[in-house]
């Protein structure tokens, strides 16, 4: 086999990847360790959020004391599982150096026009004729049940103002009004008119079939093994269904890529975070607009096939895919005090998904071509934005593929 790119990753950031490399006229393989555009992708049963609100490196102040209090709850929305592992220390550590004014005020800027520039190519690309992922812009919608969590909302929606971003203050009836599936005992809320949402397992499971008409080649359920190489070139991989010759590789294999990056020499400190989600009927009356439940940190999403998600909980906990119940317990419990007509018994009844999301200590995504190896480019360490984020990436990597450099922030040494 050979191609002009070789991606290893089929989940949101890899197909982007090649959908943007394919316009720059190259010749694509996508391998996946999985089928392409199913569930075991973390990209399929995420919240499905376009949020260039979400503009907060998740390294910021006050995470570390909020953080403290939840870690050793195993049903609080940031839980840490107790264990020795020197990468976990290396990672908390650097956090914890990241959580700073600073990091925020140096970075916020970027992150803010990159989703902006991410949505502007999520609406071109829903207007592909050979495609339907549920694209909509319904913005996103804060709400919380006590008077500090609405605080915390507030605080989130002036550092956006302050940013340019345009934000609407909603009292407790215009979040009912807005929103009549919502109870009317809340607190209040705050509307984020520009953001939007899709439904990510359509994405996930349409965007091959377009790329493979385009002339993409779609490798599903094959293992990457290994990069070859010449010198301090790489120039394929090496795969359970043979070789793989390619003039450029990109590496987007979220959680999984430092794995492969070792063999080069390369190492990237990035923690998988595992969060879970319940897919659903919607209630009735439907919810229109994404919602953050502030307290619990459940995001719910309306999604198409008249269906609603909630995803929720960020789970240091190593590489594992294992259901965590209490997890699922807490985000099933959550739901009722927002809602009218839901209860926690049959949400907590509905087969949970669980994915894992690449986590850097600083929360900025690692973009670009380490040093002192050619033929060679990685997309990973998205967090929770690799869905909002994934054009916008895609797109910057088939810039750098292309001889354009990433931003500097994104630097794929910068803790080496």
């Amino acid at each position: 086999m050979t191609y002009d790119v070789a991606i290893v990753g089929g989940g949101a950031i890899g197909l982007c990847t090649a959908y943007y490399l394919q316009r720059q006229g190259a010749h694509v393989g996508v391998f996946d360790r999985s089928m392409i555009g199913g569930p075991a992708s973390a990209s399929y049963g995420n919240a499905g959020w376009v949020v260039p609100s979400h503009f907060v490196p998740l390294a910021a102040p006050g995470v570390i004391s909020q953080g403290l209090k939840w870690m050793l709850d195993s049903k609080s929305p940031f839980y840490v599982k107790p264990r020795l592992d020197l990468n976990l220390i290396r990672w908390l550590l650097q956090f914890r150096r990241h959580c700073t004014e600073a990091h925020v005020d140096q970075h916020a800027p970027l992150l803010l026009s990159l989703g902006l520039e991410s949505r502007r190519l999520y609406a071109e690309m829903a207007n592909e004729p050979l495609i339907e992922f549920g694209y909509a812009a319904e913005g996103l919608l804060y709400t919380a049940r006590t008077a500090r969590g609405h605080a915390e909302n507030l605080h989130e929606a002036e550092l956006a103002e302050r940013m340019g971003y345009e934000v609407d203050y909603l009292t407790a009836s215009e979040v009912t009004d807005r929103e009549p599936a919502l109870r009317d005992d809340l607190a209040g809320g705050v509307y984020f008119p520009l953001d939007a949402h899709l439904t990510p397992q359509r994405f996930q499971s349409e965007m091959p079939a377009l790329l493979s008409e385009r002339g993409a080649a779609l490798h599903g359920s094959v293992s990457v093994t290994g990069f070859q190489t010449a010198g301090n070139r790489v120039t394929g991989l090496e795969t359970s269904a043979g070789p793989v010759t390619a003039t450029e590789t990109v590496l987007a294999g979220g959680a999984w890529s430092g794995e492969l990056l070792r063999e080069m020499d390369v190492r990237l400190l990035m923690e998988p975070a595992k969060g879970y989600s319940l897919t659903t009927i919607q209630p009735d009356p439907p919810l229109r607009t994404p919602t953050l439940l502030a307290e619990a940190k459940v995001a719910v999403t309306p999604m198409l096939d008249g269906q609603i998600r909630y995803a929720g909980t960020l789970e240091l906990a190593g590489p594992s895919l294992t259901i965590n119940q209490r997890r699922v317990e807490a985000i099933a419990e959550a739901v009722p005090n927002y809602f009218h007509s839901i209860a926690a018994e049959p949400l907590a009844q509905i087969e949970p998904w669980a994915g894992l999301r690449p986590c850097t200590p600083d929360g900025l995504p690692y973009i670009g071509r380490p040093q002192g190896v050619k033929g060679l480019t990685v997309a990973a360490g998205h967090a929770m934005v690799g869905m909002s984020l994934a054009p916008v990436t895609g797109r910057l990597v088939a810039d750098a593929v292309d001889g354009k450099p990433a931003p500097k922030a994104f630097a794929v040494d910068r803790f080496s």
